[in-house]
């Protein structure tokens, strides 16, 4: 009783830690909104009127953002709510999880520290996909170990395919979680799954349709069996810069989490826990090797540990438990309980740390509203000229989406445009997901403007000093301004910048927005 008490105190801290995060959402989220609002209006589900390019990961979310439109409601609300909702789902479905592989008395903690971390509760109101990703995934998990059970016969066996069937639309709903999908399905067939073959054909048939339907879809859809956005985040070149802010990205969210001593030899003793714990262990780490090679994220609260979250967590949890009730020294109930209390304050430092960091959400929701602005007042410049306005960026959610459907906005950095990501030089200095770029195919598409930089305050190029930034560029070129300045320019950005057709093309002038601010940015000559 005691234990199911803690497990519902668990889903209560995380229904209130991620409420501060609610109505916050990020501008990648935004990138999804603009291809749901063409959806609506009859343009299809693309970014830019007739590109037919999928300029997202998360297909599966997306088609229940156009449901959500289709009943009426406002995008930002439906995904923020969304995304709270599954992130305290995600906490319940933690315990679910636990009760497989954790006495009763010790499968409230891997919940309590879930819901306690900013890890997963942070990403609740982003209006990413991330938290459902999260619920589907550790859903699928708890089923497929159930489904992995040592029973007595056949008949007391649950049914095959429901756990893969949920690791299968957590792969819809955020597409790197196809490697939990196939790895999952591999490891049920060969290591710790029943040998029956009607159960590995259910299995196998389950697998294969999570694949191919996506698949089909996009091939038919769009083209290509893959979304934009992975062949402009992923190189297939291997990089050591890359694998280096990889390991900076696992070592920095470990410092902010459970600490990596709690972590590493949590996951290496449940190792010989059995079978389905080792299976468990081999996704985590299949996981981890994943965020490492990829080169980890930019966004805050490490996203990319998120879905996987909740099984780290567990599967820690499974190897301490498994040390102490190994020892002797508390073999009672109420002595395993206290243990597991104990590890929870041998957490409480980075978790605290973790939450006390402030609400970056909230923070960043100001530098949004610049943003919207910046890009209701490219709606209102196409309207005024009576055609359609072409502009180049950084930032594509707020802007584009608020530019509306008669704005082509060409993503410097390539999530959104298909010819960068496919053939733009990449920069592994720059953050994950802002490495490609192509500055004179850029150039060659005429944009009426063209906004450098974060297009937020404080940015160097919206500095009260940066009137004159561009002849200064221009004088040494972008190259040795940058070294002099201990500036890294996006690769779409320095080769602009070093191109004598953008400075013969373009000015640099100073508009004023709906709310009367300022804004500089660079302007096709007439």
């Amino acid at each position: 009783m005691l234990a199911r008490i803690l497990s519902a105190l668990a889903v209560m801290i995380a229904a209130v830690h991620g409420w501060r995060f609610v109505g916050y959402i990020c501008d990648d989220a935004v990138i999804s909104f603009r291809s749901v609002l063409n959806f609506g209006q009859g343009h299809g589900l693309v970014y830019n009127v007739g590109e037919q390019v999928e300029t997202f990961t998360n297909l599966g979310f997306v088609f229940l953002l156009v449901v959500a439109q289709a009943f009426g409601c406002d995008l930002f609300v439906a995904a923020g709510w969304l995304g709270w909702a599954s992130a305290v789902g995600a906490v319940w479905a933690t315990w679910w999880l636990a009760r497989e592989v954790l006495p009763d008395n010790a499968a409230w903690v891997p919940p309590l520290v879930v819901a306690t971390s900013t890890t997963l509760i942070g990403q609740a109101g982003t209006g990413l996909e991330t938290s459902t990703a999260a619920l589907f995934v550790t859903l699928g998990l708890a089923r497929l170990l159930r489904e992995c059970r040592s029973t007595a016969s056949e008949l007391e066996r649950p049914r095959p395919g429901l756990g893969l069937l949920l690791l299968a639309i957590a792969a819809l709903v955020r597409i790197d979680c196809v490697l939990v999908l196939g790895g999952a399905w591999f490891l049920k067939l060969l290591w710790c799954g029943p040998a029956a073959r009607r159960t590995r054909a259910i299995d196998t048939g389950v697998f294969a349709l999570g694949l191919v339907l996506p698949t089909l879809f996009r091939l038919v859809y769009y083209g290509s069996p893959v979304p934009n956005p992975v062949l402009a985040k992923f190189g297939l070149a291997p990089d050591v810069q890359v694998y280096k802010s990889g390991v900076n990205y696992l070592l920095e969210w470990l410092r902010t989490d459970l600490g990596p001593p709690v972590l590493v030899a949590g996951l290496a003793i449940a190792l010989l826990t059995g079978r389905r714990v080792q299976a468990m262990v081999v996704l985590c780490g299949g996981w981890l090797f994943y965020i490492l090679t990829s080169g980890g994220d930019h966004m805050p609260y490490h996203r990319f540990v998120a879905p996987m979250l909740p099984a780290l967590v567990t599967a820690t949890i499974v190897g301490w438990q498994h040390v102490f009730a190994r020892s002797g020294l508390l073999a009672d109930r109420l002595g395993t309980a206290a243990i597991m209390l104990g590890i929870l304050v041998m957490a409480a430092g980075p978790q605290l740390q973790s939450m006390s960091r402030g609400n970056i959400p909230a923070r960043s929701a100001v530098l949004e509203a610049y943003r919207r602005e910046l890009g209701e007042f490219f709606a209102a410049r196409a309207v005024e000229l009576d055609r359609r306005l072409i502009v180049a960026g950084g930032a594509a959610g707020y802007m584009g989406h608020f530019a509306g459907s008669q704005v082509r906005f060409i993503d410097i950095l390539g999530l959104t445009d298909e010819h960068i990501a496919a053939h733009g030089r990449r920069d592994p200095r720059m953050p994950p997901g802002h490495r490609a770029g192509d500055g004179i195919y850029v150039l060659a598409q005429r944009p009426d403007y063209i906004v450098f930089g974060s297009s937020t305050p404080g940015d160097l190029w919206q500095r009260d000093d940066s009137a004159d930034l561009l002849q200064r560029i221009a004088e040494v070129g972008p190259e040795a301004w940058a070294k002099a300045s201990d500036h890294l320019w996006a690769v779409s950005e320095r080769e602009l910048l070093a191109a004598p057709e953008f400075h013969r093309d373009y000015e640099f002038v100073q508009v004023e927005l709906g709310s009367g601010r300022r804004f500089r940015l660079c302007r096709r000559r007439d």
